[in-house]
């Protein structure tokens, strides 16, 4: 240590190599490749006799050691790379998975090229957890210790409308605390507001409405509810390490629906035309529909309320238009309204 001789040799093409003759002292060893880095320097004493094993990770690479909450090694987990822009939300992923099989649950995996990214790991019995952002750069990237605890468990039971349904093959999936299914749609994706910052975990009640998902990532969260039968709805939650959560029951409004048949001034069919949805009088359209050759359409999987129909002959933007119709939608109730030109 400090300033001394030194000595330098070359590896063979085995990559061995031996020094002879050191003096009393510690000495530090530090090893040079092209294109590689030793993962860390080792120190040895003058006088001792003894055999280094140096490993060289390459450049740019991202090397780190998956454990759980005990410090025991992970010994078979998964990392998937994920892209992220200027190092934040949303993630976006890759399709690229590095597995970790190894007895100390090392790892070392290069990046696909410049610019930012998140890792994702996932293994049995662990929640997913997402890395630090990383910058890809020429030197490698040290993420030390990677802890990976057990998270938590959510339970609840899915009934829906007035006479109670068990919900059979919901889809219940978790979402960033605050999101709404508008969240997922333009202008919002083109915003970049997006929820892929959750790590994508979903599951399916059973046929008595009952879902239960184990080893979610421990913070405050919401969950959506999705099925063809009931509104979508969001639900709250707080994941805590090692908790095991019940919501109970949770009940979903039934959706729903229209039956429109849509007449021109004289009172035949209006085919082809065009039938507008929308949740107040002067406000855009929510949604549209082509109407048929009898000049009828069905609309399902809408949610209670006041509703707002028109219809506009030919599909286009200056054909004639009826006024527009209030119509009330009772939950779980399906409406057929008579709409006509004027």
């Amino acid at each position: 240590e400090g300033v001394g001789p030194s000595f330098s040799v070359l590896t063979t093409s085995t990559g061995e190599f031996s020094v002879a003759g050191l003096p009393e002292g510690r000495f530090q060893v530090n090893v040079e490749c092209a294109g590689y880095f030793a993962s860390r320097p080792e120190m040895i004493e003058g006088t001792e006799a003894r055999e280094l094993r140096v490993e060289l990770l390459p450049i740019g690479a991202v090397h780190g050691r998956l454990i759980l909450a005990s410090g025991e090694p992970v010994r078979e987990g998964r990392i998937e790379i994920w892209q992220t822009s200027r190092g934040q939300p949303p993630f976006h992923p890759m399709d690229l998975v590095h597995e970790v099989r190894t007895p100390d649950g090392s790892f070392q995996l290069d990046l696909p090229g410049g610019g930012s990214y998140v890792l994702l790991a996932r293994a049995q019995g662990c929640a997913s957890t997402w890395s630090a952002v990383i910058q890809a750069r020429t030197d490698a990237v040290e993420l030390g210790e990677w802890r990976l605890g057990a998270g938590g468990t959510l339970r609840g039971r899915l009934l829906c409308g007035a006479d109670a349904k068990p919900l059979d093959q919901a889809l219940i999936r978790l979402r960033m605390r605050g999101w709404e299914p508008q969240t997922d749609m333009l202008p919002f994706a083109v915003l970049g507001i997006g929820t892929s910052e959750v790590p994508p975990t979903r599951t399916r009640s059973a046929a008595d409405g009952s879902f239960r998902i184990d080893h979610l990532p421990v913070g405050p969260y919401s969950i959506s509810i999705e099925h063809p039968d009931a509104v979508t709805t969001v639900v709250p939650i707080e994941i805590l390490e090692g908790g095991d959560q019940n919501q109970g029951i949770i009940s979903l409004e039934a959706t729903s629906g229209l039956i429109v048949h849509a007449l021109t001034a004289n009172g035949s069919p209006l085919a082809g035309g065009t039938l507008s949805i929308g949740r107040n009088e002067n406000g855009f359209a929510q949604e549209s529909r082509l109407l048929d050759a009898n000049g009828r359409v069905t609309v399902t999987g809408m949610p209670s309320g006041d509703y707002w129909l028109s219809v506009m002959e030919g599909g286009g933007l200056f054909g004639r238009a009826s006024e527009p119709k209030k119509v009330w939608l009772g939950p779980g109730k399906i409406e057929e309204v008579e709409i006509r030109l004027h």
